[in-house]
């Protein structure tokens, strides 16, 4: 608990969890699931809530195990144990990076899917072929991110390449991820 307490500041842990026990408690109520915007901006809401506070307590847990494993192991002189710790710890320091990563979406939209739209413009070839290479790009990072890349439009260029392009890219924080992506020529 005393690891929930320093990051707490960080990350605000009490105002979530006390948040969380409101939502999860508004969501027992059967009334709510009458009012469907409602219902699910709770829910979106709650979700994001459970991926802060669990894993806030999940690595506060994590880390007093290995803690304690720690001593042990330094006691016994038990070098095996002291890699497997260190092995561990690099895993939890990765889990408060991505944790830290994304405390920076703080945009109202960050949590949403996006389009994004190409066009080539009036470079001819070399344009169209410009933006078909950005297509294949975007839809690789957005692929590689865990993201659900669809093509809604596509219309090809005249040689090679294309004229146009749109892409919807869903999942968490895809707008958040994307929504500094601009660009023109």
């Amino acid at each position: 608990m005393n690891a929930i307490k320093r990051l707490g500041g960080i990350f605000d842990f009490d105002v979530k969890k006390s948040r969380l026990d409101q939502i999860s408690k508004e969501l027992e109520d059967p009334s709510i699931w009458n009012d469907q915007a409602r219902s699910q901006i709770l829910g979106k809401e709650k979700r994001e809530l459970d991926f802060i506070v669990n894993g806030l307590s999940n690595l506060a847990m994590s880390l007093k195990d290995q803690c304690e494993l720690f001593e042990l192991a330094r006691h016994e002189n038990d070098d095996e144990t002291l890699k497997v710790v260190l092995d561990e710890s690099h895993s939890l320091e990765k889990s408060v990076e991505a944790m830290e990563f994304r405390r920076m979406f703080s945009h109202p939209m960050d949590p949403n899917n996006c389009f994004i739209n190409f066009q080539s413009g009036s470079g001819g070839t070399e344009a169209q072929d410009w933006a078909n290479m950005l297509l294949r790009m975007y839809i690789r990072y957005g692929e590689r991110k865990g993201f659900k890349v669809e093509v809604l439009d596509i219309s090809d260029g005249d040689i090679a390449g294309i004229k146009s392009a749109t892409l919807k890219i869903s999942g968490d924080y895809a707008f958040g991820h994307l929504r500094t992506e601009t660009g023109g020529y």
